[in-house]
């Protein structure tokens, strides 16, 4: 181990760390937005006079914090409403929707001849926006705090329906957009036969849209083939299809809710912020998926130049194929190692991916431990309703093809490559969950019974194994003989 990584060692070993939160990004694009974590970043973006970041490690899929940073997370959405008033939290949004175009903007209009420049260029941006992944970590259980509150003072007691309507998205994601234009194209589908109307359709829907089944592993995008696959199972299933008259009928309520206890312009200020919030959780990453498809042509260019493979310069930080390609020599043994195991770290200002030995000395530490997963599986309804179904474990794009009609998708977490294997599926189980997740979302707009925030879904069920989802009750139980979905 050389000095710099046992000057990150010693630096990493100042802190007890927790895992947060598992995510299978690959090196490259995680280097890219731990670098957003870094002090000069993180600043320049929005917060660097209110709270900033201790580090955060990639270990074994899971990404951990310091406990001494999340301790301090609880308050720090309420010191910067103390300090600047809710303006402050929708300016966070703001600059995080600026920062997304920005990045955008240069990889589909500003690319250059110059691989070097654009490499740099593309860094920069991306970390901008990167830099706006943690707001939803500190801001989300204040805002469910002060909303409930505020349920509780003008209706005597926590009333649900409220709460549900209070929490719904109002603004459109990119994905929403996709959701309307599908809806149009499965009705032309219903309405005719036309194979020339029909092959138009679909090809401006991949032009539109294909992008959104990239995630963190430069992923394929949709094909004609996917999508006339989708469109077999939405003439099949009457509920496959988003329906978005419950997003309407919220905002209708929300409405309500003001009038009927004459709200004042600071209770209307939360309820906006929170619904900002809700749409600013899926427009991160929808911004970031979208330009990891924007950029691959970018790296596979680059790839080319410093003779590897896209699925070898995946594991390389972007530091080090910036390098690559000014011309310092690639270590291809450094790829097989990390390929067997890795630890990426950022810990104030610094960062470092170790492997092979260097992995081994990280393990001996201890420094990074796995929760052990109870057996019951419990989590917050989403959408209520009771299902029986076969479970089928999703956690790539590649298992969405695992996922047949009347199936029970357990994930870690929803995201809008999914859709497709939703509209599919009879109920969702999530490990992770809040008011602001997609889930939450997607399961109201379907229809589906969806029961989040589980913890341990994806760790205790596996493929096949037969369940009950009851999320009136928010409760999973497994059931040893298989027979035909039934539906309550």
């Amino acid at each position: 181990m050389d000095e710099s990584k046992n000057k990150l060692l010693r630096c990493v070993q100042r802190y007890k760390w927790e895992p947060i939160v598992e995510r299978h990004i690959c090196i490259f694009f995680k280097s890219l937005i731990f670098e957003g974590e870094f002090l000069e970043v993180y600043k320049e973006v929005f917060l660097g006079e209110d709270v900033f970041p201790v580090g955060d490690v990639s270990y074994k899929d899971f990404l951990f914090c310091p406990k001494e940073f999340l301790l301090s997370v609880e308050n720090t959405a309420k010191k910067i409403v103390a300090k600047h008033g809710f303006i402050k939290l929708i300016e966070i949004s703001e600059g995080c929707q600026q920062a997304a175009s920005h990045l955008h903007d240069f990889l589909k209009n500003g690319l250059s001849d110059d691989l070097i420049k654009d490499m740099k260029n593309f860094r920069k941006l991306y970390a901008q926006l990167a830099g706006y992944l943690l707001s939803i970590y500190f801001c989300e259980n204040y805002l469910d705090e002060q909303i409930k509150s505020l349920i509780k003072r003008k209706c005597k007691s926590f009333d649900e329906q409220y709460y549900q309507d209070l929490v719904y998205i109002r603004k459109d994601l990119e994905s929403d957009n996709e959701k309307k234009d599908w809806l149009k194209l499965v009705k032309l589908v219903q309405k005719t036969n036309v194979e020339s109307k029909l092959n138009e359709q679909i090809d401006n829907h991949i032009n539109n849209y294909s992008w959104l089944s990239v995630r963190w592993n430069f992923e394929n995008p949709w094909t004609k083939k996917d999508l006339l696959d989708r469109l077999k199972t939405n003439k099949k299933e009457e509920n496959a299809v988003v329906n978005l008259s419950p997003r309407v009928l919220a905002e209708q309520k929300t409405q309500g809710f003001i009038t009927k206890y004459n709200l004042i312009e600071e209770e209307i200020a939360l309820i906006s912020v929170v619904k900002e919030f809700v749409f600013l959780r899926s427009f991160r990453t929808e911004s970031l998926y979208k330009a990891h498809y924007l950029v691959k042509e970018l790296i596979e260019k680059a790839a080319s130049k410093i003779d590897l493979t896209l699925e070898e310069i995946k594991y390389l930080t972007i530091s080090e194929v910036i390098g690559c390609v000014e011309g310092r020599e690639v270590d291809k043994n450094k790829i097989t190692e990390r390929q067997e195991s890795n630890v990426l770290i950022v810990c104030n200002n610094q960062l470092g991916c170790f492997s092979g030995e260097d992995f081994e000395k990280i393990e001996e530490t201890g420094l990074f431990k796995l929760n052990a997963f109870e057996e019951e599986i419990k989590g917050q309804c989403a959408y209520s309703g009771k299902v029986k179904g076969k479970v089928k474990i999703v956690v790539n794009n590649h298992d969405i093809k695992k996922v047949n009609p009347g199936d029970i998708i357990v994930t870690i977490m929803t995201t809008p490559n999914l859709i497709p294997a939703m509209e599919k599926a009879a109920a969702f189980i999530t490990d992770e969950g809040g008011i602001l997740c997609h889930a939450a979302i997607v399961s109201r707009e379907m229809r589906k019974p969806c029961i989040i925030g589980t913890k341990n879904a994806t760790k205790v069920l596996k493929d096949n194994d037969f369940v009950e989802v009851d999320a009136n009750h928010g409760i999973v139980r497994k059931i040893s003989n298989y027979a035909q979905p039934t539906r309550k």
